[in-house]
């Protein structure tokens, strides 16, 4: 699946220690974040919480 510039999809994160959040809809600023690429440290997705 390729996923174009400002495409919008529904994806499942796993990470490998717990991140407390919240969700977007509760409290938007706890709700939102991004992603960045650990290598270029280049900003790879805007998230909204569910």
């Amino acid at each position: 699946m390729y996923i174009g510039l400002n495409d919008l999809v529904k994806v499942r994160i796993k990470t490998s220690k717990p991140i407390p959040f919240d969700s977007y809809k509760k409290i938007r600023d706890n709700g939102a974040s991004i992603l960045i690429d650990e290598t270029s440290y280049a900003t790879v997705a805007a998230c909204m919480i569910e």
